[in-house]
């Protein structure tokens, strides 16, 4: 009776066993495998084209080849010749010290906005009142430079328009350099670290596009300042790129 027992439980067990896997068959051929569409495919392409550009692109800025980059606009080149030649005649240099213009009132502004005292910046005037005047040329401007460092280094270096281009100190940040004194130590490196600095600029205010496009009184507005027909700066312009 025992044996009959267990016979039986077994054939019941192997039944609901055969039941189940033929259950499991059936949803299986029941079910439809995920298919790609033509849709899909084509967004899986873009992306990997996308990444591809990706990776090209920032293999491209890891290499920094600021020249090649600019002369991939016919225009760029000879505009950069033309900023420099209205700036500084084209001199990165004068006397063996990068071209130079201390921008005395540029320095008081930032004195005051930062809280360095009316009284302070009274004795400042007082103590070395030829720092606070126009400056008479690039070796002039670095002898106040010099005096102007010991009361504020970055502000002195900040009021500084140095190099071929005549970039302000102050605009740093729109020349890609994390701090006043990369900027500086960049403007000195040579006339390559200069054009960097150039490039960057015109890239970050946007001029590039409007170099291929010639609007000088735009380009003029960014480069020189809002007051740029005081200096007739658009004229100039026009005149060396002979738009």
């Amino acid at each position: 009776m025992k044996a009959f027992i267990y016979w039986l439980f077994a054939i019941i067990c192997l039944m609901v066993i055969i039941s189940n896997y033929s259950r499991s068959n059936s949803n299986m051929d029941n079910s439809k495998p995920y298919i790609y569409t033509n849709r899909s495919i084509d967004q899986i392409r873009s992306k990997d084209l996308i990444d591809q550009k990706d990776l090209r692109s920032r293999s491209y800025n890891m290499e920094n080849n600021i020249e090649i980059k600019a002369n991939t606009l016919p225009e760029f080149k000879k505009f950069s010749k033309a900023i420099g030649k209205i700036e500084s005649d084209n001199r990165p240099f004068i006397d063996n010290s990068v071209t130079a213009r201390f921008e005395y009132k540029l320095f008081l502004k930032l004195l005051r906005k930062n809280k360095f005292g009316k009284d302070k910046i009274k004795q400042y005037i007082k103590n070395y009142p030829w720092v606070f005047t126009v400056s008479k040329g690039s070796n002039d401007s670095w002898k106040k430079f010099n005096v102007a460092k010991t009361i504020s280094w970055k502000y002195a270096v900040m009021s500084m328009s140095l190099g071929e281009y005549q970039i302000l100190g102050i605009n740093y940040k729109l020349c890609e350099y994390k701090d006043h004194n990369e900027f500086i130590r960049n403007m000195k490196s040579g006339k390559n670290g200069q054009y960097k600095s150039f490039y960057s600029f015109c890239k970050k205010t946007g001029i590039i596009p409007l170099v291929t496009k010639r609007d000088v009184r735009a380009i003029s507005k960014k480069y020189n300042g809002k007051n740029y027909k005081i200096n007739e700066y658009d004229k100039k312009l026009k005149r060396e790129m002979k738009w």
